[in-house]
């Protein structure tokens, strides 16, 4: 059982993404080469990211197309998040 797992959840959205799953990702993916939903650099996963202040959901952000990016959005705002991932596919 994974630590989170016995903890009650956070009312706050910046839960970061535990370490085991980021390795499982790479190993199946490759390296994550950038972060689309860091809240700044202490948080990101990797050293490319997109933090709050460059706003991530914003049309003059141009989501990358190739690497292995990673997303883990604010789940309880999800739905812009949602359309942003259906218009870069």
């Amino acid at each position: 059982m994974h630590q989170s797992d016995t903890q009650a959840p956070s009312p706050h959205q910046n839960i970061r993404t535990p370490r085991d799953v980021l390795d499982a990702v790479e190993r199946r993916f490759g390296r994550i080469t950038i972060d689309l939903a860091a809240e700044n650099r202490e948080a990101s996963v990797c050293d490319l990211f997109i933090d709050e202040a460059q706003d991530s959901l914003s049309d003059a952000t141009v989501w990358p197309t190739a690497g292995v990016l990673w997303l883990n959005p604010p789940f309880k705002k999800i739905d812009p998040w949602a359309s942003k991932c259906h218009q870069w596919v």
